[in-house]
């Protein structure tokens, strides 16, 4: 029994030293893990540690230049761009589209106020009334307008004239009774100036009438009709009785159903671009009855970024032509035009002015509001590079870059420059006079703004405004 306890107790500190000896061994291992996997940790943490050439991530200022850490070029992963020589010359390709020219429009109103009676035809016969975009000839009617101002107008003339004659008869007769001394001198002068007041009368209507552009024949008719009725008033009702009854027939008037009537006549030679009126209805003097235009001289306008304006500016007169290329004539080539007017508003939201110049429309192959295309041949100028679009900081009124000046691109100089054209990839630019650029140099394209923003802050405040 005893030796039996004995062995169970033997057996039971075994089996608890055995154990202890695995715990030991599974901590062995847990430790051996543990430092295992620390060792990359801490290569990692090693690395991030800032080394002496790296330690200062801040950019800082070293005479002109604006200088960064080896961490900041990758961290903004910072790119470049090479500068090269400018491709000569360079073509100004610009947008636009084909207008009427405002010198070759006209307005066709009335003078005065009245009722369309007639819409003449084209062809000046008894064809339909005039369509639009049909031809017309300078002087060709266009429409008759009845009015009652021009109709009393002509009466007042024929009033005013047939008192001048009766006026001036009596004068004629009073100048005879003079020399017997049968009137009083005050009676003649008083008669003389009765008749001149007639002649002014006359004279004015007469006027008035002419600057209503009324033609020398219809001022003929109402003469003719102002003499007519002071004849048969001179007569007396009596002869004019007698006349009727012996079947002898008056003097017929020369009034009729045109007394009132307004001729609309075409001004210049061109074709019916509008029309606004129909036989009926009643037109007034601020309405455009017609809208003719000489459409076989079309303008061409077209739209020019600001800054190539310079460009265009500076060519000589007789280099200011362009290579029109509208797109229904694609077959027939470009044309060959002169710039005629270059704007002097700019368009603030397109930052564009407006360049003009004819183009010959004779053969009537093109067509008011057409697209257009027009191509200016820049000459070549000296030292102009090329320099890529993204390269660009733009403030406004300057333009600027930023240039390496070490291989590892951790010193930059921010230069000026004087933009002569720009497109959609590239600028074409020279060096501002104090800095210089070369073939070659590399050009931040990726962090331009950052940078920018980093020199402004370290430069001080006298040089920042200077720049600006």
């Amino acid at each position: 029994m005893n030796m039996t306890m004995v062995r169970l107790r033997s057996r039971r500190q075994g089996q608890r030293l055995h154990g202890m000896a695995s715990l030991r061994w599974i901590v062995c291992l847990c430790f051996l893990l543990f430092a295992v996997c620390s060792i990359p940790c801490a290569k990692a943490i090693a690395e991030e540690r800032p080394s002496p050439t790296t330690a200062n991530q801040q950019p800082r200022l070293e005479g002109k230049q604006l200088v960064v850490s080896l961490g900041t070029v990758k961290s903004m992963q910072l790119t470049t761009g090479d500068i090269q020589p400018a491709r000569q010359p360079q073509s100004l390709r610009l947008t636009g589209q084909l207008v009427l020219d405002p010198a070759k429009l006209v307005h066709v109103t009335t003078r005065f106020s009245g009722e369309v009676v007639r819409v003449a035809s084209a062809d000046e016969k008894d064809g339909p009334p005039i369509r639009i975009g049909e031809k017309v000839k300078k002087g060709q009617l266009l429409a008759k307008i009845w009015s009652r101002e021009i109709g009393e107008k002509k009466s007042d003339l024929v009033d005013a004239l047939s008192q001048l004659y009766l006026d001036e008869s009596i004068y004629r007769n009073l100048k005879v009774l003079e020399k017997s001394g049968a009137i009083q001198q005050r009676s003649l002068e008083e008669m003389q100036r009765s008749y001149e007041s007639g002649l002014i009368l006359v004279e004015r209507v007469r006027r008035t009438l002419t600057s209503w552009r009324i033609a020398e024949t219809e001022m003929a008719k109402i003469e003719i009709e102002a003499r007519r009725i002071h004849a048969q008033a001179t007569a007396g009702p009596s002869v004019n009785l007698d006349a009727e009854a012996a079947g002898k027939p008056a003097p017929e008037s020369v009034v009729d159903a045109t007394w009132g009537e307004i001729q609309i006549l075409s001004p210049i030679d061109g074709t019916i671009l509008e029309k606004n009126l129909t036989v009926g209805d009643i037109v007034g003097t601020e309405d455009d009855l017609f809208k003719i235009a000489d459409i076989d001289r079309l303008m061409v306008m077209a739209n020019i970024y600001e800054e190539d304006l310079d460009t265009v500016a500076a060519l000589p007169v007789d280099q200011r032509v362009w290579r029109i290329e509208v797109n229904s004539q694609v077959t027939a080539g470009p044309v060959r035009g002169v710039i005629e007017v270059i704007g002097d508003v700019i368009d603030p939201s397109q930052h564009t002015a407006i360049l003009t110049g004819p183009i010959d429309n004779s053969q009537g192959a093109f067509r008011i509001g057409q697209f257009a295309q027009t191509v200016i041949d820049i000459p070549a100028k000296p030292n102009l590079l090329q320099i890529p679009l993204e390269a660009i900081i733009d403030a406004g009124a300057r333009q600027s870059i930023f240039v390496s000046r070490s291989g590892d691109l951790t010193h930059w100089e921010r230069i000026e420059l004087n933009l002569a054209r720009r497109t959609s990839k590239f600028v074409w630019a020279t060096a501002n006079a104090q800095d210089t650029l070369h073939v070659g140099d590399k050009v931040l394209t990726r962090g331009c703004l950052e940078l920018s923003s980093a020199l402004d802050e370290l430069s001080p405040a006298s040089d920042t405004s200077a720049g600006r």
